[in-house]
């Protein structure tokens, strides 16, 4: 067995483990669901789905830096601090610092954020980073950092890295009329392109002005020490960006234009269970680099985590696209189907549905790597099983994706995804 085969299983039996640590303590303490030893694991969850700190004097120790994973990176062993309240109430100072195993590079940076009015969520700041992106990325379109949220396993695990690259940015933020938070943020970046297995490219600087919009109808957001955090509506939640590049500024050859577009929306019903609507979009124009232009967002490996908001049987850099749009629809029936009176065994029954579109018109001399576009439209379906292993805030389940239509492979095994999901709640 290839050593990259197998650093891949341990990986994905170490998250799977991870996830089962709640289940493993509560089996220990049957008798006891309610008593003092939930405290400590209750505590560090609250963490976890919030500011992703925990507090050590004047500093939060961010869990999020300490160790990860990713499928092109490898893992990550690295520090990362911010200050809190008891060093001041409107200034905070951040940084960070890590080696990736696999790409062999360490990620570092640092910022400095000043919290103007944290009801209205206005917010100043500026922050420098050397670090790896991903090649033609679309993701930081939702706010959400949890580190257990199942939105961000789309970018914490398969994001198709393929950029080294240093960072200025300036960011100020506010909310308007409370149903809309508007980010404006000027970049200055010069990156370094790599192709599999990492093989220098070139070095290409840009100076980019981005202003981003959320709206979200009757928002409900928790005011944190170190910002806001957002709870969710009942109403849909759209996010538009728009991207403009400046050339001849700090050594920038390019003048182009990128829209970004994100769509959510779940529908909760009391018989049948939640159904989750959502949709992206994306535009590059023709003044755009190609390596600018958007990889579709695959996250394919024979076992692998299940990741909303991604394409379960896609492979890494399969499909690049100019201008694409995709849609994810799912449904989970949330135990409407069947109620076993365990509280360690609760099945949800989880169906799946993904369809993608693109092309690249605007870009036809791109050569550099071996992919396809999606004019014909790309298509898989799935069904999960949630909470085979359950605990009050911990779901473990599996399930398997199938990929059809023009760009299913002849063989057809080749076209099955095994997966596992894990979520957390409370």
């Amino acid at each position: 067995m290839k050593p990259k085969r197998v650093i891949h299983i341990l990986a994905q039996l170490l998250l799977f483990f991870a996830t089962l640590f709640p289940f493993c303590l509560a089996a220990q303490h049957p008798s006891q669901a309610d008593d003092d030893w939930l405290d400590p694991v209750v505590g560090l969850k609250s963490r976890l789905t919030s500011d992703n700190g925990v507090a050590l004097g004047p500093i939060d120790i961010d869990l999020g830096n300490l160790i990860k994973y990713s499928m092109s990176k490898g893992w990550y062993f690295g520090f990362g601090a911010t200050t809190n309240d008891r060093f001041s109430t409107h200034l905070r100072l951040s940084g960070f610092g890590g080696y990736w195993t696999r790409m062999k590079g360490f990620d570092y940076g640092g910022g400095v954020k000043w919290l103007i009015d944290r009801e209205k969520q206005v917010e100043l700041g500026v922050s420098y980073a050397q670090r790896s992106e991903a090649l033609g990325g679309y993701g930081d379109m939702q706010e959400s950092e949890s580190l257990l949220s199942e939105d961000n396993y789309r970018y914490t695990f398969y994001e198709n890295v393929g950029v080294r690259g240093k960072r200025l940015t300036l960011a100020f933020g506010t909310s308007i009329a409370k149903h809309f938070k508007v980010t404006l943020n000027l970049s200055g970046a010069e990156k370094r392109y790599l192709l599999p297995p990492f093989d220098t490219l070139r070095d290409t600087r840009f100076a980019t002005a981005e202003v981003k919009m959320r709206f979200a109808l009757m928002d409900v957001v928790m005011i944190q020490p170190n910002g806001s955090l957002t709870l969710g509506t009942l109403y849909p939640i759209v996010v538009l960006s728009y991207t403009h590049s400046f050339p001849n500024l700090f050594g920038s050859p390019y003048a182009f234009d990128r829209f970004k577009m994100e769509a959510t929306q779940s529908i909760y019903t009391e018989r049948f269970g939640t159904g989750r609507i959502m949709l992206q979009a994306g535009l590059a124009s023709a003044g755009s680099p190609v390596m600018e232009t958007f990889s579709i967002l695959g996250s394919y490996q024979p076992f692998a985590l299940y990741s909303p908001g991604s394409f379960g049987t896609m492979r890494e850099h399969e499909f690049f696209c100019d201008r694409f749009v995709a849609l994810f629809l799912s449904h989970n029936f949330s135990g409407t189907l069947w109620r076993p009176n365990s509280p360690w065994f609760r099945p949800e029954l989880i169906l799946a549905t993904h369809l993608g579109w693109g092309d690249m018109c605007r870009h036809p001399e791109f050569s550099m790597l071996d992919f396809n576009t999606m004019e014909k439209g790309f298509f898989e379906s799935g069904v999960l099983v949630n909470g085979l292993f359950a605990t009050p805030f911990t779901q473990v389940g599996a399930g398997v994706f199938y990929r059809y239509g023009p760009y299913a492979f002849d063989r057809v095994w080749n076209n099955f995804a095994l997966k596992w999901c894990a979520t957390f709640s409370f």
